[in-house]
Formats: C-alpha cells, structure tokens, sequence
C-alpha cells in the first residue's frame, strides 16, 4: 500500500477540483479501509458539481464506489449477509453509517438517523477524511451496511449499486409487489432504467416508460419497457394525454419535476400507488387535486435514499440479474482521478448515463 492517499477535494462550482495527498490515519474501531476501484458520478454529484445543489465544503464528493479491502480494524468484522470481511474481498456499502439504536434506524429510516454520517456528501476535517468516492481510498466507518461481491459483476455495474439501484430498491418496497401490474416509470435515467429492470424482472404486467428525450426511452425499452412516451410530445396533444389517465397501478417517479409529480397521479387508477424519489432540488411546490387523490383512493410516499433491507435487495439483483440487462454499456469510464474534471463535464452533458472513474 502506498504511503498517502490520493483525494480530488471538491470547494465550490467554480474553482477546480484539486487532487491532494492525505495521510492514511489508524483505523478506529469498526472501520474497513477499502482502495477504491471504482466510482460513478451521481446526479447528485453533477448538480453540486454545476452549482445546483449546495454542499458542505471542502468535500469529496462520490458515493456510487466499490472497491478492494485493504485492511480491517477487527476480525468481527461481518457484511449484511452475516459473511467474514477478510483483506483483498472485493466490496460495495452503503451510503450512509448510522446507529443502529437511533429511533429513525429503529423505525427502518435509518438513512435519518441523528448521528448520519453520509459517503460523499461531508465535510472535510482534521479528524474526518478519506469518506467520499472520488479519491484513491475510503474509510468505511462503523455501522455502515456493506457487503462482499461476486468477482463476476463487472466493475462499471457493481459501481451503481450503492445510490441507483438501491434507492430503486427502496421504492419499489413501498410500492408493493410489481408482478403483473401496470407500472409507470417518470425519468429514463438510470433510476429509471433499473425501475424498468426490476419491474421487468418481478413480472409486471405493463412498464411506461416517460422522458423528454427519444434517446434516453430508447434505452428504457432496450431494459425491457414496454410502452415508451415522450412528454413532450403528449403535452402538445391533449387527445394522448387523456388517453392515458388512470392506466397505471403504481407509479416510480424518478425525474423530480412538479409537473410531472402532478400528472403522475392522473395516470393512476382507483387503488394505484405514487413513490416519488426524484424532487431533491429547489423548486416550485407541488400543486394537488384532493379530489382525485380521495375519490381515487390513492397513495402517494416519498423515498429519499434507502435503509438496510434495500441495500441487500440491491445488491441481490445486481448479482442475480445483471447479465439480463445492458447496463454495462451505459457506464463509461473516463479514466482515472486526473480526468476527473473531464468525467464531471461528460457526465453533466447526459450522453451516458454514468460516467465513472478508476480511482486507484
């Protein structure tokens, strides 16, 4: 193992991403040091990148990682699936360490948990480095769910594991089972791609697909969609748009647009159910009709992040049902860490939908 580590330290929009050396600190207990071998930029990362989402700085930023395990603090140490943590497993974990005994954690929110502590998104500090993806290694700390992988999954997929696919995981849970319902799926990123794939993989029935972009609900159907939409489009043909209320039975909204929040619960019939996971930035407030939601019967739920349970079931998929699906050509990699701002540009113009870098 080399002597330092490697980290690109985030500040602010416009001033560059800087790669610094930092000392490696002794391992507290509880804690992996895991060299990173992988790591996917998020849309979150792009929107504190442009400016968009503020940020506590300096940071590295980064959480869609895997990586290899260097060194452990205790042999207890054990993955989510109850396996031994040993040096040299190949790894992916979650992105957040909270208490266990926290009241959220115990409510299974463990993702708001008082004492959370969230890969990529803190501060650094004298005490508190080495915790996001960009950088050559990452400190796992205690209480953060983890878990050895197969060698088989390839790097670029097992990298999205840890946001994409787990946050999907978190909301298909309160949806309910897919299998043989009419699901809608608002956003053909790559939350929106693996909704697709799950749903397609737990038997739905239908899967709609809607976007803006022809391209990106290409792609959707290439993961098994079965009806594609563009929203622009529909909104220039009201006939279409009427056509296609009250023909879902759940709803993944994935794209965070008020509009598309509002109008998602018209494509729902009586009994349906809408998970909204993408309205993570500053916007207008969502405007509803109470009538509907009530003579509807609908439910509607909001996810941000995942806990524990959906990690596994991330986790579950990707090592099942992987190869079923083309993920691996929609993750480019851009490099290493001197390309990072190169990768932060590709990623930001949405030609992919990941981009990623090899840290180490």
């Amino acid at each position: 193992m080399h002597n330092k580590a490697k980290a690109v330290v985030f500040t602010a929009p416009d001033n560059p991403l800087d790669i610094e050396s930092v000392e490696f600190p002794a391992l507290l207990d509880g804690e992996i040091l895991v060299k990173n071998t992988f790591s996917s930029i998020c849309k979150s990362d792009v929107n504190t990148y442009l400016g968009k989402r503020t940020e506590k700085t300096p940071t590295i930023l980064g959480h869609e990682t895997i990586g290899q395990v260097v060194d452990v603090s205790s042999e207890q140490n054990v993955d989510v699936f109850g396996r031994k943590i040993l040096k040299g497993d190949r790894v992916t974990w979650g992105i957040f360490a909270s208490d266990p005994g926290d009241p959220m954690s115990q409510k299974g929110i463990p993702q708001k948990a008082a004492s959370l502590f969230k890969y990529g998104h803190e501060r650094i500090t004298p005490d508190s480095h080495l915790h996001g993806g960009f950088a050559s290694h990452t400190i796992v700390r205690k209480h953060t769910p983890l878990a050895v992988l197969d060698d088989h999954v390839p790097d670029a997929v097992a990298s999205i594991i840890n946001c994409s696919v787990c946050t999907v995981s978190g909301s298909i849970r309160l949806a309910g089972s897919l299998k043989a319902k009419r699901v809608g799926i608002i956003g053909a990123g790559m939350l929106g791609c693996v909704a697709v794939a799950m749903a397609k993989a737990e038997g739905a029935k239908e899967i709609h697909v809607m976007d803006i972009d022809s391209n990106r609900l290409k792609t959707a159907e290439s993961f098994g969609a079965t009806h594609l939409h563009n929203v622009q489009i529909i909104n220039k043909n009201p006939e279409q748009k009427a056509s296609l209320k009250n023909v879902l039975d759940v709803l993944l909204e994935y794209s965070g647009v008020a509009e598309s929040m509002e109008w998602g619960l018209d494509l729902l019939d009586v009994g349906g159910i809408a998970v909204w996971v993408g309205g993570t930035f500053p916007q207008r407030k969502v405007e509803l009709d109470s009538e509907q939601v009530i003579r509807k019967c609908l439910t509607f739920k909001g996810l941000h992040n995942y806990n524990v349970d959906d990690f596994k079931a991330g986790v579950r998929f990707i090592t099942d049902h992987y190869h079923e699906f083309p993920f691996e050509d929609h993750v480019f990699d851009a490099g290493n860490l001197d390309q990072m701002k190169e990768a932060f540009d590709l990623a930001s113009s949405s030609r992919y939908l990941r981009v990623g870098v090899r840290p180490s």
